[in-house]
This record gives C-alpha cells, sequence and structure tokens, in this order.
C-alpha cells in the first residue's frame, strides 16, 4: 500500500523549477521567483549572471555566473536591512537602505468617499507594529484639523479626527495574527468593531471632510499615526452609510462576502517583488537563527548536547537500536523510513512544527533541534540505516536575521515543573521502597497559587484501594517518570518528608470485615494490581471547589465523601480527613458499620464526630455507622496537644455542599487561528495551533479529542492532565479559534 501522504512530501522536497537552460531543486518551503506572495523578511537565492532590481535606486548587477544570495529584512524598529553573498561570501552589508522600505501604501485622490457624513468602513489586516491601516488627510504636508485617520498605535487602534479628539480601543492587535476591524459612523456617532465585538464607541464624534483631503491606504500625514510597514493590510470596504447592525455582523463571517456590494474597495497588489532579469532561482523567509552556518558549526559539543536532549525527551517514543520506545508507530531511526522528510531541514520541520502523532517542541532553540538531529544522524542513520543519511546542502538552508532577537535556551525550570497542574494530581507515585500508590491522587493542603506543585503539604490516596497512602511536607516530587523527564523504568517519587505511610492494600474493611487484598489481580511480580471488587469500593470522581478537593467513592453500596485538610503546627503538622457516610442497605448488624483504616498507631489520631476510633493491629481503625459525618486528626505531636488543637477546627462537618459546584476555576481564555490547508494538494488538512502561551504554563500535549454533541466544538485532552474547549473548530479557516481549560490534575 503506497502512503500518498510520504510520497507527497517526497515530491515536494524534488521538486524541479525548469528555467530557460537551468534546472534545480528548489529547498522545501522555499518558493519560486515567480511566486504572487513573498515573505516580508526574504533570502533571494539565484544562480548565472543577474541584474536585481530592489527599488527605483538600487539595483544590483551579478556579471559572473556563480551563486547569488540578497537577503532583506524589515527590522522592529529602524530602516530594511540589506545583505548579499557571491558564492557564499558575504560582499555586502548588513548595511541599512530607507530606500526599501515598502509600505504598500496608495492614495486614491479621485475616490468620492466622504468621512464627514455617515459611512462604515472595513479592513482586514495582521500587523506586528503601529501605523495607519486608512485616512481622509492632505495629499503631501502635516496633519491638520477635520483630517481623520484610524491606525494602530502602542497596539491599539485609534480612530481620530484632527482637532477634535480621538476614540480608542483597549484591544490589542499587534500580535500578527489576522484581524478584523470595522468603524461606521451614524447620526454623529463612532462604533469601532474588531473581529466581532464591538470595542469603542464616541458620540458627536464627526466632522466634515475638507475639499482637497484625499483618501489614503496604509499611511496619513507624514506627521502623524506613521506608515503601515510591519504588517500587511488585505483589503480595506467602505461603504457610503451606516451598516445596520445586522450587516455588520456578516463582516466578521467569511471574509465579509455576505455583507452588501461596497461603494469602495482597496485589495493590494501581490506582494512587492524586486525585478530580476537572468539567472534562475528561488526565494525563502528568513528564520531567527542561521540554519546553515548552526549546521556548518556541528563538532562533539552540539553532538553531546544532542544526545542529552534525545535521552531525556526522544528516546521515551524512539527508543534506541538496541531497545524499543514506548510508542508502537514512533519511527526507530535505526532502520524505519522518515515520513516527513530525513534530510536535516524537514527534520527540523518536524521538531517545530509536529508531525502525525510527533508533536511540536518548542521548548528547544533552533540550535538545540539541529543538534538532536546531528545526534540521530551519527548515531542511527550513519551506520545503520545510512538510505536516510541525505547528503547537507548547505546553499538550501535558510538564512537568519541579522537584527532580529537572538534565541536564547531556556534556562528556567522545564515545562512540567512550571506548567500549573491545579490543585491535585493524579498519577502513579512511589511513596517509599516497594510502596507504590498505583493510582495515586495527591492533593495539595495548603493555600496559595500555583497549584499542587507549588505546596508545602500533600494529603496522598490511591483510588485503586480507596485507601490514604501517605501524608507529606516539605518538597513534592523528583519529576521522574515518562511524562515529565522522558526517563523509563522509573516511578515519580515522593520527596518530601512523609509523616506516615499505610501499607499497599484496602483502605476498608471488606463486607465480610476483612483486611485481606486477594481478591485484586495477581501480578507475575506476586504483588495485588487494579481496583477493588466494585461491591467492595468503587472510586466515583474528584470534586472541586475553590482550594477544596472532595473525593467520592462507594463503598459496600453506601456513598462516601471525604475531603483532607491540614493544620501547619511546625515539625508536628496536623492532617485532617473529614468523612461523610451514606446510608448502608446492609441488614446482617454485625458489619453494618463502615470500618477503616486512618493512620498507623505509631502516630496519634483524635476523632471529632460520629464514629468510634480504637488502636488494632499497629493502626488506628475507625468504625461509622450509617449517615455519620466524622473527622479525624492525625499528627505526631502529643495527644494533649491534638486534642486542642481538634477543638479550633470549626469547619463544616457536611461535605455535601462542595458536590453542587462553584465558581469557574480556569474563567480565562485564550485565543490562536486556524491555517487552512491548500486545496491543490494531495490531503487537504487545516491546521488547528495549540495556545502554547497560556495563562497556566501548560504544557500542551494533545492525546486525544472528540467533539461536542452539537459538533460545533472540540474537547482535547492533553498528556499532562490537562482536558481544553475549543471553539471555532468548524469554522473555514482562517478563523479564531477559543480555547478554554476546563480541567486538570
Amino acid at each position: 500500500m503506497i502512503n500518498l501522504e510520504s510520497v507527497r512530501m517526497s515530491f515536494r522536497f524534488l521538486l524541479l523549477c525548469v528555467f530557460p537552460g537551468v534546472a534545480f531543486a528548489i529547498p522545501r518551503d522555499a518558493r519560486p521567483v515567480d511566486a504572487p506572495d513573498w515573505p516580508e523578511d526574504f533570502r533571494l537565492h539565484l544562480e548565472g549572471a543577474s541584474t536585481v532590481t530592489l527599488g527605483k535606486e538600487l539595483v544590483l548587477e551579478f556579471a559572473n555566473k556563480g551563486v547569488h544570495d540578497i537577503a532583506v529584512e524589515h527590522p522592529e524598529k529602524g530602516a530594511p536591512v540589506l545583505r548579499v553573498w557571491d558564492d557564499g561570501k558575504l560582499v555586502r552589508g548588513p548595511e541599512e537602505v530607507p530606500a526599501l522600505l515598502a509600505t504598500g501604501a496608495k492614495d486614491y485622490p479621485d475616490s468620492t468617499l466622504d468621512l464627514g457624513a455617515d459611512f462604515t468602513a472595513v479592513t482586514r489586516f495582521e500587523t506586528l507594529g503601529d501605523g495607519t491601516l486608512f485616512s481622509v488627510c492632505p495629499p503631501a504636508g502635516k496633519w491638520e484639523p477635520q483630517a481623520k485617520a484610524l491606525f494602530v498605535r502602542d497596539g491599539k487602534l485609534v480612530y481620530d479626527i484632527g482637532w477634535l479628539g480621538e476614540m480608542v480601543c483597549t484591544v490589542e492587535v499587534n500580535d500578527g495574527k489576522p484581524h478584523t476591524a470595522a468603524l461606521s459612523v451614524k447620526d454623529g456617532t463612532a462604533r469601532l468593531w474588531v473581529d466581532g465585538r464591538q470595542v469603542a464607541e464616541k458620540a458627536e464624534f464627526s466632522n466634515p471632510d475638507k475639499k482637497e483631503h484625499i483618501f489614503k491606504v496604509g499611511r496619513a500625514a507624514p506627521d502623524f499615526g506613521g506608515d503601515f510597514g510591519k504588517g500587511r493590510i488585505h483589503e480595506v470596504k467602505v461603504w457610503k452609510r451606516a451598516l445596520p447592525g445586522n450587516e455588520i455582523g456578516l463582516l466578521f463571517k467569511k471574509d465579509g462576502k455576505g455583507a452588501n456590494t461596497p461603494d469602495f474597495t482597496h485589495v493590494p497588489n501581490a506582494g512587492q517583488r524586486p525585478l530580476i532579469k537572468g539567472g534562475s532561482g528561488w526565494v525563502q523567509a528568513l528564520e531567527r537563527s542561521d540554519h546553515s552556518q548552526i549546521v556548518a558549526g556541528w563538532n562533539d559539543k552540539t553532538l553531546a548536547e544532542g544526545k542529552t536532549i534525545y535521552q531525556s525527551l526522544c528516546v521515551t517514543c524512539h527508543g534506541t537500536k538496541e531497545q524499543p520506545g514506548s510508542l508502537p508507530t514512533a519511527l526507530r531511526f535505526s532502520e524505519g523510513v522518515f515520513k516527513n522528510g530525513s534530510d536535516p531541514y524537514s527534520m527540523y520541520l518536524t521538531l517545530t512544527h509536529g508531525y502525525g502523532q510527533m508533536v511540536a517542541q518548542p521548548q528547544y532553540t533552533t540550535e538545540q533541534k539541529y543538534s538532536v538531529i546531528q545526534y540521530i544522524r551519527e548515531t542511527f542513520l550513519r551506520p545503520y540505516n545510512p538510505s536516510q543519511l541525505t547528503e547537507i546542502n548547505l546553499t538550501s538552508l535558510p538564512r537568519g536575521l541579522a537584527r532580529g532577537q537572538k534565541e536564547k535556551a531556556d534556562t528556567s525550570k522545564p515545562p512540567y515543573q512550571r506548567m500549573e497542574l491545579g490543585n491535585f494530581l493524579m498519577w502513579t507515585l512511589q511513596v517509599a521502597p516497594g510502596a507504590i500508590a498505583q493510582k495515586a491522587i495527591a492533593v495539595r493542603l495548603d493555600d496559595g497559587p500555583g497549584g499542587v506543585t507549588k505546596g508545602r503539604a500533600w494529603m496522598v490516596y490511591d483510588h485503586d484501594t480507596m485507601s490514604v497512602a501517605t501524608a507529606t511536607t516539605g518538597d513534592f516530587v523528583d519529576w521522574k517518570g515518562i511524562a515529565f523527564d522522558g526517563s523509563h523504568g522509573t516511578h515519580t517519587s515522593l520527596t518530601g518528608e512523609k509523616q506516615f505511610i499505610n501499607p499497599v492494600g484496602p483502605g476498608w474493611a471488606s463486607p465480610a470485615g476483612k483486611w485481606d487484598d486477594d481478591a485484586r489481580v495477581l501480578g507475575k511480580d506476586g504483588k495485588r494490581y487494579g481496583p477493588l471488587p466494585q461491591e467492595w469500593a468503587k472510586f466515583e470522581g474528584v470534586y472541586e471547589q475553590g482550594n477544596r478537593v472532595v473525593i467520592a467513592a462507594t463503598i459496600r453500596g453506601a456513598r462516601v465523601l471525604e475531603s483532607p485538610g491540614w493544620i501547619d503546627y511546625g515539625t508536628t503538622p496536623v492532617f485532617i480527613r473529614t468523612l461523610n457516610v451514606g446510608d448502608v442497605p446492609i441488614i446482617d448488624t454485625s458489619i453494618a458499620r463502615h470500618v477503616l483504616r486512618i493512620a498507623p498507631d505509631s502516630v496519634n489520631v483524635v476523632l471529632s464526630g460520629q464514629g468510634e476510633l480504637k488502636r488494632e493491629n499497629g493502626f488506628w481503625v475507625a468504625s461509622l455507622p450509617s449517615g455519620a459525618k466524622s473527622r479525624f486528626f492525625i499528627s505526631r505531636t502529643d495527644p494533649a496537644s491534638l486534642e486542642t488543637l481538634a477543638k479550633t477546627f470549626t469547619a463544616s462537618l457536611d461535605l455535601d455542599p462542595l458536590t453542587k459546584g462553584g465558581p469557574s476555576r480556569w474563567a480565562q481564555s485564550t485565543t490562536t487561528t486556524s491555517v487552512a490547508g491548500k486545496d491543490d494538494e494531495a490531503f487537504v488538512a487545516d491546521e488547528f495551533p495549540l495556545p502554547l502561551e497560556n495563562p497556566w504554563q501548560s504544557w500542551l500535549r494533545p492525546g486525544g479529542f472528540d467533539f461536542t454533541p452539537d459538533g460545533k466544538a472540540a474537547v482535547v485532552a492533553m498528556w499532562n492532565g490537562d482536558v481544553w474547549r475549543v471553539e471555532g473548530v468548524m469554522d473555514k479557516a482562517p478563523a479564531k479559534l477559543t480555547w478554554r481549560r476546563i480541567a486538570s490534575g
């Protein structure tokens, strides 16, 4: 069976463009010189004698038949920067060349638009800076009274009427993402919308146009608003009337195609390209880092860095020559065939954007990614899989920006430690040597921001056995394990001080009143695994309200709720277990009470509320009647002090209100923009970028997804416990995607 996707990707890499007398391969992600759109920051690669006209006052002559490269970039500040190479040697630049500034601005002196009357204007744009979207002002000279402009200042949209005032919105639009803005004036009241939402309104904000003023796109007066030079204006449309609300809404759907025909439309010409005579070549976007320099500089140090990264991350799924990885579909580099290209740049793109089940790795710099690529080539491909070892063509690799901000390695904590996981973590945790809570729920007990990882005290449950495994203080865990530091054969271990430890086994006596752990599955290692039988104990789930956590279970047919807590008492903290027992549907009065193991008798325990407490076979064991509401205080402090502390704790024993819901835990949302697939490719697939920058620093590695019953939204589950709801997935790309975190743990 032929893998069409693999064929398509290989075809793209080997695509030949034929020019008179010359045939050459276009690098992946490069474009032919006659492409309709060029990147704003580009590298033009030419072979053969040629003449390149970059502007009226800038013509570059290449008389020899060698290889020539021209790089033009538009930095955040200052004039455009030019660099020129001949046969790989830099012969000019980097130098600032103001003549290269191309704003895409255009004047319309013959338009009959009147922004002094009722009107509606809409513009679609994207920008990383400031500048004017459109204006009505003098054809030349300074800003003056009655002139008008809609422009971006400090990232926010501003509508200004000369000497009358301004209307400012609070929404930032200089994020490089597509935005649509609509401005309407009716009966002197101006209103502004951004991406479908009204963001500003100002009454008595209109002034007649001056007869000599003209309509401009992309600029205003030389001393006002600034040219629109850090982005792109896709279109400007104007109606000579104030559109009603329903038509305003249509402007933000399907690129405004549902609205009535405008009186004026500005659509810019295709991306401005140099005039090229002779030679043949291609154009490529400039990157933040120079890929060719990075690869040319490979050495033993970069190889060692690549090995470190591979062994901490990649080995988890891809394995080694001797040991397969944990993901059966992941490529074994020593023997497999690459689906997305095995040349260094294709491997870089896979690391950067992901491919199939391979997720993007944004935490690494370009240099770090190429170090991993070097390690894979030298460790697996060269000795064992030479058919996948491609020759390196440095010329085809992207060049970097001269004035761009250099990439820096993230020296802060790794992503799994920066992430706010919520108030509890459900994971397999090693409590002590030989004692592992296979289905642990680690609950943070102290108040404060940052979630479970930033706490000082925890209660750890095992919901397989419905028991409390331990209570700890100080540090949390060592972050070992496949989903954290990527290590194999390890268990994430609790590293804090264990205040007490219960043995692995049932937390509640069986329906027959026994403690024997003989009803669970027996493993090959002689240990018991899996949950207790449902007629004995069944985990139901976790409730959260504020910082309170309630664990729900069915014990011998009765609903049981438990919530942990603590009292900070220096070196002898007090841990609290509050329990509510539902009705017990058992007739035999000899076993009508529920019996649970509280803690080893090496610590002290005080009971408040209903039930009985006694020492039994080295443990504190409680017997709770039907309907009991009980609280247990556990500590290494002396019994008298514990009794006194217990009396000071006045929280309600009733846990039921905590199961009724409360304020939203994750009220904030974040947005990305979907990317439309190309209709002319073998497979058409839209891209839905993850909100990698989010308020909780969540490490987003999708594990599965589904759709809501109405099919309008998706629900995406992440490897580290997050669940996100995504609105906008069914809207035609490019479309706004609204991501909201709805669960964690």
